[in-house]
């Protein structure tokens, strides 16, 4: 706002001192002190334009200095790779219940009911909207601009993801003492860890070791409390539920005797009613939110209501769009302990659920049990959002060298990026640029099998690439001139790698 109102200031004092420029041939009867007007004007032009040159325009070479323009040629490219980045998916978790949440590219993620809370520490109260992104393969990483590289250290990723919490449109943060579980598509491989995405000022992406929940690794079944927020169908072994007949995928087993289970196994609640429940979907089929519109049995109501948001609809089986979708409960539970026990006690806060037989034998039956057991062994107890990777140092004892590139496009000197991608572990490497075109990969093993990647893109004129295989050496390995390529048709080659 500062250069901008001296510019304005500039402006005007031109504005004033132009009247006596003009009336130049009037000056023979202009009093002395109206005609040092005009020079009081022009010194006070000179004067304001020189302050209000922006911070770093007055280098020795009397323009922009070199380091700004690099950096500035090199966002060119950048823009190109936030274009093409990986897609977000948007999940809404509803007030004080945990959410089990499944990525496209088929991340697992279980977010603990009250887990976030605002800038100011005060907890959030109301519906929170879940932003994941998922990086599921090498030219994803390339595409989003994720190499993997942890303090010049070369990583070898297990997946990558962006996890965003928003309520009421503004960022939110877990609160103290929570975490988000998370298993990676891949599987748990030993020596993985979690790190956290850093870009520096120039856009190159470095990832920071992250420290996971103390005692994460303690306890298999019920780490971090799983037992308490696991939604037991995490892992239904039926498939989504036709939303016309009310059976799960396999056809054998319907929402109504899955609720009734569930019931029985998991809660407090008793005696005869009839409920009508109503559900809400998202556009994935998945339960957001369920309201109970018949029953005299509050426990069976709130459970009910809770028990329909583990459910996910397939919804291409609809002949016309719905808003929501509904089903007949009857449940008739005969009490078998005091009458005051028939009182609700949400899944997330029964400490006991994973212990008891009957909990046990209802996962057996409706779920596929050993997925469960994983996950709870082997998922990642996250503390912080943003970008995390799960990843694991390439360790492997050979020597190290570095390999040079280059790219002969003029036109793209200072607007292009060059990535070593290797054949046979999922590791992607961003090159150094130096000069000329010229990009140094630090410290890589010899002897390994790789693709040299350069993305070009220049502002005006559009994207350009190449690819050539290699065998890792000291020294150069590949010499490329990039090919005006179209951002449709760059996505298409990146997906041969």
């Amino acid at each position: 706002m500062r250069y901008v109102s001296m510019l304005v200031a500039s402006s005007r004092a031109h504005n004033v001192c132009k009247m006596p420029s003009l009336m130049k041939n009037f000056n023979a009867w202009l009093p002395q002190r109206l005609r040092m007007t005009g020079f009081s004007c022009l010194f006070m032009l000179v004067a304001v334009s020189i302050w209000a040159q922006p911070p770093g325009s007055q280098a020795a070479s009397g323009g922009v200095d070199d380091g700004q323009k690099q950096q500035d040629r090199e966002n060119e490219c950048l823009r190109l790779l936030e274009k093409t980045r990986s897609p977000e998916t948007h999940h809404f978790q509803q007030p004080h219940r945990p959410l089990v949440l499944i990525g496209e590219e088929g991340t697992e993620l279980l977010i603990p009911s009250d887990a976030f809370v605002h800038a100011d520490g005060t907890p959030v109260t109301g519906e929170v909207e879940i932003l994941l992104t998922e990086v599921a393969n090498k030219q994803e990483l390339i595409l989003s601009n994720l190499p993997t590289q942890s303090n010049g250290r070369m990583l070898v990723s297990g997946g990558v993801i962006h996890i965003e919490a928003l309520a009421e449109g503004k960022k939110v943060k877990l609160a103290p003492g929570k975490s988000v579980l998370v298993n990676f598509p891949g599987g748990y491989i030993p020596d993985m860890q979690l790190f956290k995405g850093q870009y520096d000022v120039a856009g190159t992406m470095n990832w920071v070791p992250m420290a996971e929940a103390p005692g994460s690794k303690t306890r298999p079944m019920s780490k971090m409390d799983l037992g308490k927020d696991l939604a037991m169908p995490l892992f239904l072994d039926y498939g989504k539920v036709n939303p016309t007949t009310m059976q799960f995928a396999d056809g054998n087993h319907s929402v109504a005797g899955y609720m009734s289970a569930m019931l029985q196994t998991g809660y407090r609640c008793v005696g005869n009613d009839a409920i009508y429940v109503e559900m809400k979907t998202d556009e994935s089929g998945r339960v957001t939110s369920a309201k109970t519109l018949t029953g005299k049995n509050p426990c069976y109501r709130l459970a009910l209501e809770e028990i329909a948001q583990t459910l996910q609809f397939d919804l291409s089986l609809l002949t016309a769009p719905r808003d929501r979708l509904f089903v007949n409960v009857d449940p008739r539970i005969i009490p078998n302990g005091d009458p005051g026990e028939n009182m609700f006690a949400s899944l997330a806060g029964n400490a006991d659920a994973f212990n008891n037989p009957q909990v046990l034998a209802a996962i057996e039956e409706y779920m596929e049990k050993e997925k469960a057991q994983n996950f709870a062994k082997n998922a990642f107890a996250v503390t912080e959002l943003g970008w995390i990777n799960c990843d694991k140092f390439y360790n492997e004892k050979s020597e190290r060298v570095n390999v040079m590139a280059s790219v002969s496009n003029k036109n793209l000197e200072g607007k292009a990026k060059a990535f070593l991608v290797f054949e046979d572990i999922n590791s992607v490497i961003e090159g150094q640029m130096t000069a000329n075109g010229q990009y140094t990969f630090a410290n890589i093993p010899t002897g390994m099998k790789a693709k040299v990647v350069a993305i070009g893109y220049s502002i005006g004129d559009g994207a350009y690439m190449n690819t050539v295989n290699v065998t890792t050496k000291a020294g150069s390995v590949a010499n490329m001139n990039l090919n005006k390529i179209s951002e449709e048709e760059l996505k298409t080659a990146m997906a041969s790698l």
